[in-house]
């Protein structure tokens, strides 16, 4: 199986037309996007994401780009039992 070789991670704000309000988060004004690009050292790549309703999508992104680069180093970064909980 082919080793992580590097990941590239997004955080997109997408503010809304009109603000939106629910009773769990009140007001959105925006959506972020939060995707991560997994390139292995055979050049295969996929991409994967998760949304905020518009707060802390960049201490996600944040996190990703400085834990999952440690983790390729420490020799966690093939696709096996290591990322299933």
């Amino acid at each position: 199986m082919a080793r992580i070789k590097n990941i590239e991670t997004g955080h997109y704000r997408i503010p809304l037309a009109v603000t939106l309000s629910d009773s769990t988060h009140g007001q959105i004004a925006a959506f972020e996007l939060i995707t991560v690009r997994v390139r292995d050292a055979d050049g295969a790549e996929g991409v994967g994401y998760t949304y905020t309703v518009g707060r802390n999508g960049g201490a996600v992104a944040d996190v990703l780009r400085r834990e999952i680069p440690e983790l390729i180093e420490q020799g966690v970064g093939s696709c096996d039992r290591s990322f299933i909980s």
